[in-house]
């Protein structure tokens, strides 16, 4: 998503250095968030002994609420980390992310894995019980965020299993 961006030769004239940072640190929230809500969910599973929503349904609705709380907070965290900053160190972050390739590969990853996983978790929840009970846009977030931490675990399995090929 931030390759989009233009990259020149020096970090001193980076155009939109805070709106690509801003966008890089919040979609690494979205997946942390995600990511973090799968340890609330199996907690859940596990303290709670009686029967209640499937686990796809609960897995979907702690992701949705995960990347709520992951974007907002890691939002806060930019805000606090860059508030008072010259707008050349906003530039330089910018400038060397846009410089990282693997970083620029995850955007990517990131973006077609929450991509797929909406529209399974959209489209699938029609057909698995329990999933009528959430809102499409619970659906629709919490497979996104799955989706978006699947794209991050797709992206370094391959680049993993590609650099051992090369070997």
């Amino acid at each position: 998503m931030t390759s989009l961006f233009p990259h020149p030769d020096h970090a001193e004239i980076q155009p939109y250095g805070h709106t690509i940072l801003t966008l890089h640190v919040l979609a690494r929230g979205f997946l942390s968030g995600s990511f973090i809500s799968l340890f609330f969910t199996g907690g859940s599973v596990l303290l709670n002994r009686s029967p209640g929503l499937p686990l796809s349904t609960r897995i979907l609705s702690n992701s949705a609420r995960g990347t709520l709380w992951g974007t907002g907070l890691i939002g806060l965290a930019l805000i606090g980390r860059m508030w008072d900053r010259e707008d050349i160190e906003w530039k330089d972050r910018s400038w060397r992310l846009l410089g990282n390739e693997g970083e620029m590969k995850t955007d990517w990853w990131q973006i077609g894995g929450a991509t797929l996983g909406a529209a399974v978790a959209l489209g699938a929840g029609k057909r698995v019980n329990g999933a009528k009970m959430l809102k499409g846009w619970e659906k629709g977030l919490g497979g996104a965020g799955l989706g978006s931490f699947g794209g991050m675990i797709g992206y370094h399995t391959s680049k993993n299993i590609g650099s051992k090929v090369k070997q």
